[in-house]
C-alpha cells in the first residue's frame, strides 16, 4: 500500500471536490488548476472548507473555492484563467 499522504482516500476526495467545484464554475482545467488543487488540499484549507459546509446543500463552497483559485492565480503571478471559447452546436455551460 502506498503511504504517501497525497493518495490517502480523504485527500483524493478533497482534490476531486476542488476540481469539481472549478469545473462547475466554468474554469478550464490545466496545470494551474491541478497545482491549485494540490496546494489547497495540502494546506488543509479544503478540509476546513468541507467541514464548514458539512451536511449543507449549498453551492457557496464552490464559490469559495473559485475565489480562492482567483486569489491563488494573483498571488502566484500565473495570470488570469483562460476563457472558454464557445463552439458551434454546443450548449453553453452553466
Amino acid at each position: 500500500m502506498n503511504e504517501d499522504w497525497r493518495y490517502n482516500p480523504e485527500r483524493l476526495e478533497e482534490r476531486r471536490f476542488c476540481l469539481s467545484a472549478l469545473v462547475m464554475k466554468g474554469v478550464v482545467i490545466d496545470k494551474k488548476v491541478y497545482a491549485f488543487c494540490h496546494d489547497f488540499t495540502s494546506s488543509g484549507a479544503c478540509q476546513g472548507l468541507l467541514e464548514k459546509f458539512l451536511g449543507k446543500a449549498d453551492t457557496a463552497a464552490f464559490e469559495e473555492i473559485y475565489l480562492a483559485y482567483q486569489t491563488y492565480l494573483t498571488e502566484t503571478d500565473m495570470g488570469p484563467e483562460p476563457e472558454l471559447v464557445p463552439m458551434e452546436g454546443v450548449d453553453p455551460v452553466g
